[in-house]
């Protein structure tokens, strides 16, 4: 499942890198550098922490037996903001809909953080099924100079409806080790 999770955000992706004009494979040498001006953070990392805001779109539906080979209901986060050695960045995760003491709730978050300056720099993270807005997450693995990427922490995240839709903020924090 993991994987069929980290597939559809990797697609999404470059799909979305391809898009705009970005490369969705890693550069190298010269090509790796960051633009002249801009601020490099220590390259062993370190505490790390992030905020987006966004749009959230919700599932139609909720996937009630575990598992379930049918349909998987996902609901989609896309949002902007900053992150600790990303700097401006984007956010897209997925989470499954699932039914749990008969509430339909997110389960088995993925996100993938992007550099705006280095598109090819990004962070996947996979977060516990979260309680109440919160749960702990992993990094997992990262591109461009995050490659060799990892580092846990928590993430935090609040809903708000609205007529044009729903949106999040979450938050971000623990370490980051690259």
């Amino acid at each position: 499942m993991k994987n069929f999770r980290q597939y559809v955000l990797s697609v999404t992706v470059t799909a979305l890198l391809v898009g705009c004009g970005g490369s969705p494979t890693p550069q190298t040498g010269t090509q790796a550098l960051a633009p002249k001006g801009s601020r490099l953070q220590h390259a062993d990392g370190g505490e790390f922490s992030a905020h987006y805001t966004g749009w959230f779109s919700k599932s139609d539906g909720c996937r009630h037996i575990v598992p379930d080979f049918g349909f998987i209901p996902y609901n989609d986060f896309r949002g902007e903001g900053h992150a600790s050695f990303l700097e401006a960045s984007g956010e897209v995760g997925i989470a499954e809909s699932l039914e749990t003491s008969g509430h339909c709730r997110l389960s088995y978050p993925y996100f993938i953080m992007t550099s705006e300056k280095n598109p090819h720099d990004a962070i996947y993270l996979d977060a516990e099924t979260p309680l109440d807005g919160k749960a702990k997450y992993t990094v997992i693995k990262g591109t461009g100079r995050f490659a060799k990427a990892t580092g846990s922490g928590t993430w935090s995240f609040t809903l708000k409806d609205h007529a044009e839709g729903i949106t999040y903020e979450d938050t971000w924090t623990g370490t980051l080790n690259f």
